[in-house]
């Protein structure tokens, strides 16, 4: 379930909570200061120049966890394939190395998935995934 905190000058926080992410972008087009908004990408993007602790959440725990004072263990499917695509790996040695299992093709869609924000990116494979490309920044 897709979450989106929207922190506008002079508002109460609006909490926003739909089944679907295209539910979603609609609750948020209505909002009257808001942008029209097409895609999650340009949501993420518009909430992250608001008030913390504005931003868009692939889960209602990603956005406890922002809340709280978590805000590194959340990823979005961008920043995983920025990294992704910085480390130079495939869907599916990428996922091999996050610890997913499987054929080939089963661990390219869990990371399809991931990059397109149709599964919320777990804490722990986020902390991993950063790790990862710090590792291949240091050795360079």
């Amino acid at each position: 379930m897709p979450v989106a905190i929207v922190v506008l000058e002079d508002q109460l926080p609006a909490i926003l909570r739909e089944r679907t992410e295209r539910g979603l972008l609609a609750a948020l087009d209505q909002l009257v200061d808001a942008p029209h908004i097409e895609s999650s990408a340009e949501a993420i993007e518009w909430l992250s120049t608001l008030a913390y602790p504005s931003g868009w959440f692939h889960s209602i725990a990603a956005a406890k966890a922002h809340i709280e004072g978590n805000p590194e263990h959340t990823m979005d499917g961008t920043e995983l394939k920025n990294i992704r695509t910085k480390i130079g790996e495939t869907r599916a040695n990428f996922a091999l190395k996050l610890g997913y299992r499987g054929n080939e093709n089963t661990r390219h869609k869990q990371i399809f998935e991931l990059e397109t924000n149709k599964k919320p990116i777990m804490p722990d494979r986020a902390d991993k995934a950063r790790a990862l490309v710090a590792e291949v920044e240091l050795a360079e």
